[in-house]
């Protein structure tokens, strides 16, 4: 994973300026970064790499393969709060705090969770989504 480090950051680019090849680098190198244990808040991707939000957005609207790297990367980011929240590896209040403001969650009385995701699922959908960045899609 080619990563610059903050100091390094060029000047902003204009999402038309990448090419398709500079995409998939991009949907590979943002799956690899959220793999990393350390890594849980998406802006930090964005600030290391020079990339900006309307770039990923852009990216998602052009390319279903980025679409479908970003949504697998959300996916693993909110698994990965919430499992290393229950294995006290990160403080509670902020897991609660990116969960709900990040994915969505809120405080119900009764539970109404109609999809559970496992690791085998984000493995599955690591694999799926690589080959159609490899294919291009």
């Amino acid at each position: 994973m080619d990563i610059r480090l903050r100091s390094e950051i060029l000047k902003p680019r204009k999402s038309k300026d990448f090419k398709k090849k500079e995409v998939q680098k991009i949907a590979e190198d943002m799956i690899d970064w959220m793999q990393s244990p350390l890594n849980y808040v998406f802006k930090d991707f964005l600030s290391q790499t020079g990339l900006s939000k309307s770039n990923i957005n852009s990216f998602k609207n052009k390319y279903d393969f980025f679409a479908e790297a970003y949504a697998l990367c959300k996916n693993m980011q909110e698994f990965k709060i919430a499992q290393d929240a229950l294995r006290n590896k990160i403080q509670t209040t902020f897991a609660i705090f990116m969960l709900k403001n990040a994915h969505g969650w809120q405080n119900v009385e009764e539970t109404k969770n109609k999809h559970t995701i496992t690791i085998n699922d984000l493995l599955k959908d690591m694999k799926k989504t690589k080959e159609k960045i490899e294919k291009g899609k």
